[in-house]
């Protein structure tokens, strides 16, 4: 509870300056791209992955409840079941990651069940919370055809409930500190013609596709 009043009272330091129309939580499961400039600042929990941390998040979120705080996370939804559940009670929005959709792949390649990733996913996508998916294109792990095409039809299961997809394209800053250490990097590089193609393969689902790079 102390760290909770310690979190809040941070968070309400900067209330003033949170801008956006919908400034009522009535107001914030929002259906339209555009709606989301409208959204008030707030709290954004990342990671790691946060939805691990929910049990203790929920003395924090309740605080930012009672003081109509706008509340996102972040996640890969490779959690318990519970977590899921207690975070439709106190999320206000969901950032999704979106990876590697072959089972045996997501196993090896980010120790992820899959099976639970799906599960969560259609928990999330049958509530009425406003959801972006995040797809990480990373070169060697998630840009193959085969998993952009399993992402696409994924995506078109769920497309009237998808506010925007996001293309991340890997970066390669990590790659002059495994020089320096002696290491083989481990960076594959996307080119530019792969994200676009991907934007090309995305684009007939009739949703804001947006090419990002860090």
């Amino acid at each position: 509870k102390k760290l909770a009043f310690t979190v809040v009272s941070e968070v309400l330091k900067d209330k003033p300056y949170y801008t956006g129309e919908f400034t009522e939580p009535s107001m914030w499961n929002i259906t339209n791209y555009n709606d989301i400039e409208k959204l008030p600042g707030g709290v954004t929990f990342s990671g790691g992955e946060a939805l691990l941390q929910m049990l203790a998040l929920i003395p924090v979120c309740k605080e930012f409840r009672k003081n109509d705080v706008h509340i996102t996370i972040e996640t890969c939804l490779f959690v318990p079941e519970n977590y899921i559940i207690l975070a439709l009670k106190y999320i206000d929005f969901f950032y999704i990651d979106m990876k590697i959709l072959d089972k045996s792949r997501a196993k090896d390649v980010v120790k992820g069940n899959l099976d639970l990733y799906l599960h969560n996913l259609d928990l999330i996508m049958k509530s009425d919370k406003p959801v972006v998916i995040r797809i990480p294109v990373i070169g060697g792990y998630t840009d193959d055809v085969k998993n952009r095409k399993m992402i696409f039809n994924l995506l078109d299961k769920y497309k009237n409930r998808i506010l925007k997809t996001e293309l991340i394209k890997e970066h390669n800053l990590g790659e002059y500190k495994y020089k320096t250490l002696g290491m083989k990097s481990t960076y594959y590089g996307v080119d530019d013609s792969v994200m676009i193609a991907y934007k090309k393969l995305l684009e007939p689902l009739n949703m804001p596709i947006e090419i990002c790079k860090i």
